[in-house]
């Protein structure tokens, strides 16, 4: 297995760090990570973390490559950063392979490390001269084996699949690309290289990307290093037995939860340190009732919608339309206490979405209903996406999954050990329907405990 050291202290797009440091590891790349700042990535990648009080030249012996994903904030600290200056240029001396992103370049052609070198340029991301000559940014620059790039998650991405290519072989990095990448038409600003297509991840297609994932509450981890991404406008569903971690992972998702290692982005924003934001973009269906048992209906849509700043015009009439679609109008007239289980769940489901959410969760939504509210509801679940909202449901109906979703994850004991569409998921386990797919593959029924 290839060593990689890294050097977050030079100041680093968080997205960009991560991004190279999870693909590293899937690459089969033992990754150690130096720099007083990268304490907060420390625990997220389960990384081992060197300060930078203790590094000097001795620190390659061991090491195949050394990577500087520093972005802007970190041209300054590079620059003026001697001893790592010191230890780039022995890396080069002693044929290291080099991965630089972000500013990090252009600090090695300034600082004279670059003097010399025959290298090749490729264009990268919306191409964009450096004033005053040196190397153009966001490209690609390859010199004997050493590689440099430059700014943005999709950069990032296909900078981390060069350096397993590099590290790992050609057969690791293919596997990897497979799996992670999907083709973009670069766009040219400059004339004066060509712009090709080269393959990167396209973000702007996720609502929802989980990153290593973890909580653990004492002994028990209930959800272990989850890795997914979800769709803008997908209706997905997690599955799993009681316990699995599916209501734990979207209480996390929801900012109801901290992780205890890993993160994700909503929309994105981190979940870890933009809550407020998250919130306006999310609307959540718990899976207990979240009501005032003494206040009406209605009354409990208009309290929430109130605390969303929703305006008194826009409540009444998101509240006359989701109460008709939802077929409670009448019964919103009386008070909770005397709700049925089902009744509970449609008040719950219109909450949720009273903030016109572009991302809704939805943990067990039909719970309590009689088969024909249930279908009902899954009519209205399905005009969600309609409106290109994002759905996350959870169920221990798996008819429900299968008739609704896009996709499915199943969860078991905190771990994602299957993806894919109903019919995939069918298709790979030679099986009838979802149901024997989630027996086959767990050994248990839904509804049995761990």
């Amino acid at each position: 297995m290839s060593k990689a050291i890294v050097f977050l202290a030079l100041g680093f797009e968080e997205i960009e760090a991560s991004t190279i440091i999870d693909v590293l590891r899937r690459g089969n790349v033992d990754v150690n990570v130096v720099g007083l700042n990268a304490k907060e990535v420390q625990g997220a990648h389960n990384i081992k973390f060197i300060p930078d009080t203790f590094i000097d030249e001795m620190i390659l012996e061991g090491y195949d490559a050394v990577i500087l994903p520093g972005g802007s904030p970190g041209y300054k600290n590079l620059k003026s950063n001697k001893k790592v200056l010191r230890i780039i240029r022995e890396a080069f001396k002693n044929k290291k392979l080099i991965g630089a992103i972000c500013a990090a370049p252009a600090v090695l052609a300034e600082t004279g490390i670059l003097k010399g070198k025959n290298c090749t340029i490729y264009p990268g991301m919306e191409i964009e001269l450096k004033k005053g000559g040196g190397i153009p940014q966001n490209k690609w620059i390859v010199e004997d084996g050493n590689i440099i790039t430059s700014q943005g998650p999709a950069t990032a991405l296909t900078f981390a699949i060069k350096l397993v290519e590099k590290l790992s072989g050609t057969q690791m990095a293919e596997q990897l690309r497979e799996k992670t990448l999907t083709k973009l038409v670069l766009k040219q600003s400059s004339p004066e290289l060509e712009v090709k297509t080269i393959t990167a991840e396209h973000d702007a297609d996720s609502a929802i990307s989980i990153r290593n994932l973890t909580k653990k509450f004492d002994e028990i981890t209930a959800v272990d290093g989850l890795i997914l991404d979800i769709k803008k406008g997908e209706l997905f569903s997690l599955l799993g037995p009681n316990g699995a971690g599916k209501s734990t992972t979207i209480n996390i998702l929801s900012g109801l939860l901290e992780p205890s290692n890993g993160t994700a982005l909503i929309g994105g924003f981190d979940v870890t340190k933009n809550l407020d934001k998250i919130k306006s973009l999310i609307g959540l269906c718990p899976q207990k009732a979240s009501v005032f048992n003494f206040l009406t209906g209605k009354e409990n849509i208009e309290l929430f919608g109130n605390l969303h700043s929703i305006s008194k015009k826009e409540l009444e009439q998101r509240t006359k339309k989701l109460l008709e679609k939802l077929e409670l109008k009448e019964d919103s007239k009386r008070q909770v206490k005397g709700y049925s289980g089902g009744m509970l769940r449609k008040l719950n489901l219109i909450i949720a979405l009273i903030n016109d959410p572009q991302i809704a969760f939805l943990d067990e939504p039909t719970v309590g209903m009689d088969p024909r509210a249930r279908r009902a509801t899954w009519e209205f679940i399905r005009s969600l996406k309609k409106k290109d909202k994002t759905v996350i449901l959870t169920t221990h109906y798996i008819e429900e999954a299968e008739a609704l979703s896009d996709r499915v994850g199943i969860i078991d004991y905190g771990k994602l050990i299957a993806l894919g569409s109903p019919l995939e998921l069918m298709k790979k386990y030679k099986t009838k329907n979802l149901e024997e797919v989630f027996l086959k593959i767990t050994g248990r029924r839904i509804l049995e405990g761990i």
